[in-house]
């Protein structure tokens, strides 16, 4: 005789809970705000190869019925190697059959890994190397007393071609921004606007509040120049891993990688007490010496 308990939620009974797209349970995460999406990954650390346009194509003037010059464009393309985050986590059997503990600890374990994913997309050493560690990138002053530097980051983006798109920024260092005057005395903000909180932009660029960036540093970037490729959060359990303690295992998983197309279109920012007037013109890192 088979009985079936009937005092289990439905989405903790298959070995396999579900395969999550990235784009709507981790919509938060900053590869899916800040990078442009090359293609889905999954196996064993595989690589994605992004075609892209060099150069553009020279127009020019021609008479009437004269044949036109041909010009090619300049193709290449970049590698992105991806890697895997993970999080195991074990739950007590009589703790995973309470109700809504399946959405409760999916949400714990999803947090988890953006947490990660969202560290290393900035912060990365290298393999893929994070955004504020880039080679190439621009550099723009110090937003300290003023706001200038800020338009500097978004001219420099625009002269190399590009478009600034985003602007990632920590939030005590918002804060601290958002607590600019309009003038010495007033308690006005330049950039808060307390009837319209949710509403936050810098040189009349979206601003991404996150506390993955850096303390002390900004990054305005084009988002089209930040390509990545991702797969779906995978959210499996397993009832046998730790059988002794009468225990469920709970494991999730996400596959990313990204890589930076022209670094010339992300422009650094400081932020600090010190400003330099933060009209300081935008300048190109030099490329670090590898060993």
């Amino acid at each position: 005789m088979t009985t079936t308990t009937t005092n289990t939620p439905e989405g903790w009974s298959p070995s396999v809970v579900s395969r999550y797209n990235p784009d709507d349970v981790l919509s938060e995460a900053l590869i899916i705000q800040a990078a442009t999406f090359a293609g889905s990954v999954d196996g064993d650390e595989p690589a994605v190869l992004v075609p892209y346009v060099a150069t553009d194509p020279e127009a020019g003037f021609v008479a009437e019925g004269q044949p036109i010059d041909n010009s090619d464009t300049g193709s290449a393309q970049v590698v992105i190697t991806t890697n895997k985050v993970a999080v195991v986590t074990r739950m007590s059997r009589e703790l995973t059959s309470h109700p809504n503990a399946a959405e409760r600890i999916a949400n714990s374990v999803r947090r988890s890994v953006i947490a990660k994913a969202d560290a290393a997309f900035l912060g990365n050493d290298d393999d893929p190397t994070g955004l504020f560690n880039i080679d190439g990138i621009n550099t723009a002053g110090n937003l300290g007393t003023d706001l200038f530097a800020a338009y500097d980051a978004v001219a420099a983006i625009e002269a190399d071609g590009g478009q600034a798109t985003h602007v990632l920024i920590h939030p005590t260092d918002w804060g601290a921004l958002s607590k600019l005057p309009v003038a010495d005395g007033s308690n006005q903000s330049l950039l808060a606007n307390v009837h319209d909180a949710a509403t936050r932009s810098l040189a009349g660029v979206p601003v991404v509040v996150h506390s993955a960036v850096p303390q002390g540093q900004a990054l305005v970037l084009d988002r089209s120049e930040v390509v990545g490729a991702y797969g779906q959060l995978q959210l499996m359990r397993s009832e046998d891993a730790f059988f002794t303690y009468d225990a469920v295992a709970i494991r999730a998983t996400f596959r990313l990688g990204w890589r930076v197309i022209r670094p010339a279109r992300l422009a650094k920012l400081t932020i600090g007490d010190s400003a330099n007037g933060g009209a300081a013109a935008a300048t190109t890192t030099k490329a670090k010496t590898k060993s």
